[in-house]
């Protein structure tokens, strides 16, 4: 049950990070006359992706090798 609630808790943060990142798209490009900062969509959703990898990383591993599991 626990690993279940982890994808569906990872999918929702990826699917509203994509909605941040199309609604950021959307004011810089069609708001703003096709500003180049739209790209800023992208960049803020990979450096989420990285962001949740490295922590998930550390907690992953500090759990491995803690007293206990949570």
């Amino acid at each position: 049950m626990a690993r279940i609630h982890r994808y569906f808790g990872y999918t929702m943060l990826f699917i509203g990070n994509a909605t941040i990142m199309s609604g950021i798209g959307n004011y810089y490009g069609k708001r703003l006359r096709g500003d180049e900062r739209k790209v800023l969509g992208f960049f803020s959703f990979v450096v989420f992706c990285i962001l949740i990898a490295i922590l998930e990383g550390a907690f992953r591993i500090r759990n491995k090798y803690g007293m206990g599991h949570v």
